[in-house]
């Protein structure tokens, strides 16, 4: 479940901000952030992954500059090639 609906809806059920913090494991400052946002209607899981969110993943980009370096090691995070 998303944070911002589970403390939406945590709301609209009658607790109070510092239950909701607790329950949803987030902070106080947290729900009254989301409690100034519109109200969460649609999840576009698709849109997310085609956006890239998160962090880039660099680690393919490491390991292929590891191996140019020293092209006898076949990975570079393994010591099959001491």
């Amino acid at each position: 479940m998303l944070k911002r609906h589970e403390i939406q809806v945590l709301r609209r059920a009658g607790h109070n901000a510092s239950e909701v913090a607790s329950l949803a494991r987030v902070s106080r400052r947290s729900v009254a952030r989301v409690e100034a946002e519109m109200a969460v209607t649609h999840v576009d899981t698709t849109a997310r992954s085609r956006r890239g969110v998160g962090r880039p993943a660099c680690a393919h980009a490491t390991m292929a500059l590891a191996r140019s370096l020293d092209p006898c090691q076949s990975d570079p995070g393994s010591r099959d090639g001491e």
